[in-house]
Order: C-alpha cells, then structure tokens, then sequence
C-alpha cells in the first residue's frame, strides 16, 4: 500500500488487492470518528527495523461524575446544606 502525506492530508493507495483491506481501514477509521473514539500507537515503529506499525483503538474516557449517595435508608443531603 502506498501513502501519501501532503500537509494535514494522508492518502491511502492500494496496491495489488489491497482495496478489501482498505475498506476495512476505512470503515474502522470512520466508525472511529462516529463513536468518538482514537487510534492510538502502541509500541513503536522505527522504519527498516520494524515491521509494522500498531494502532489500538481507544474510547474516550466517561466523564467524572460526582455521586450524592446516602447510606441505604437515608436520603441524600440536600444542595447546600
């Protein structure tokens, strides 16, 4: 497969049969981007010594939430005092 990187832009050509696999890229990059979620590097890629490179696909994490929970029979104190 052949890449092409010109400023923010990164194309993927297909060599060969290659372009199953790039729809499978494809479809994992956008489902990515759907879902709200990120390819991130995992290990290392040194060129001419690695053989490939790794990305995992990582979830946003939840945002924090905060609980008011009471002891069971008990309500919840109430905003302010």
């Amino acid at each position: 497969m052949k890449i092409k990187i010109e400023n923010d832009l990164v194309e993927f050509i297909p060599e060969g049969d290659e372009s199953k696999e790039l729809g499978v890229l494809w479809d994992t990059i956008v489902d990515c981007v759907k879902f709200n979620k990120k390819l991130v590097p995992v290990g290392e890629y040194i060129p001419g010594t690695t053989a490939q490179a790794r990305f995992a696909i990582e979830a946003e994490p939840p945002p924090a939430r905060v609980t008011g929970r009471a002891a069971p029979g008990r309500s919840a104190p109430a905003p302010g005092g």
